[in-house]
């Protein structure tokens, strides 16, 4: 059996499985230590992986299908035509079966998007990009654009093209972690985020624009976005709601309406000048 590190916004998944079940793990499979012991405040998240690929032929399903998820006295259970499986909450332990390496990568990613959200963190839809220094999230529905934001940029330091991981610190500030969780756009780890510089809700326009928006308005179009595997949130819903007031009341939301041809940054750069103005 061998042990394989994913470290996802301070919190850490240790992958017990068959040495040679995936020849070699994808990149995104980045660490490949463990945290150091004295990180006592970082979560560890313990998973024993079953690798069946025989599962791919159970109906020919998609791996993006939604999966069937339930939260009941602590325990995560998740139910996939591709992957399947269990995790304790309060015991930290888990075990999944997946068909391959993206059956593998959704399962995590639904795991995580529970367990961020009890440590002051949020899985949000959207990409993240930092440029001159300033660090931006561009979110919105599937089809919006957020992974052609990416690529009109040149030169992206790019935290993420689909899912952005945020988390407090001690301190109560927001920071954006490195996602291996990716849609199409693969990119070096970077280290935490600074100050988060705005949030954008993106639009394809004939023009390019934006549009302040207060706190409620910004509300309203964030909670969709966050990426959460079950209808019935409770107690989840109250914190996941808290927790993006928090994230609003220290991050600039706006509506940015875009062409296909980067003009989109000159709009934002000339904003933030006349901010400083």
């Amino acid at each position: 059996m061998g042990q394989f590190y994913l470290n996802c916004a301070g919190i850490q998944f240790c992958l017990t499985m068959p040495d040679g079940d995936f020849g070699r793990l994808p990149d995104w499979y980045s660490d490949t230590e463990p945290a150091a012991d004295s990180a006592e405040d970082i979560p560890r998240i313990n998973i024993e992986v079953i690798v069946n690929p025989g599962m791919k032929n159970g109906g020919g399903a998609d791996v993006v299908l939604v999966p069937d998820v339930k939260i009941s006295e602590g325990i995560i259970k998740v139910d996939h035509p591709l992957y399947q499986g269990f995790y304790s909450i309060q015991g930290e332990e888990g075990r999944v079966m997946v068909s391959g390496y993206f059956a593998l990568g959704a399962v995590l990613r639904t795991i995580l998007s529970v367990i961020i959200v009890d440590h002051g963190g949020l899985a949000v839809h959207s990409s993240c990009i930092t440029r001159n220094g300033k660090t931006y999230l561009f979110s919105g529905p599937s089809g919006y654009g957020k992974s052609t934001i990416v690529k009109l940029t040149e030169n992206p330091l790019l935290y993420s093209d689909e899912v952005t991981l945020v988390r407090k610190d001690n301190s109560g500030n927001f920071h954006i972690f490195h996602s291996p969780f990716r849609s199409e756009i693969y990119s070096e780890p970077l280290e935490p985020s600074g100050e988060i510089n705005g949030i954008f809700f993106i639009k394809q326009d004939t023009e390019v624009y934006l549009e302040p928006l207060s706190q409620t308005q910004a509300l309203f179009k964030m909670l969709p976005c966050i990426f959460f595997p079950v209808i019935e949130r409770n107690p989840y819903e109250a914190k996941i709601f808290n927790l993006c007031c928090d994230f609003l009341r220290q991050v600039r939301p706006m509506d940015l309406h875009f062409r296909k041809d980067g003009s989109f940054w000159r709009c934002i750069e000339e904003e933030l000048c006349n901010l400083k103005e």
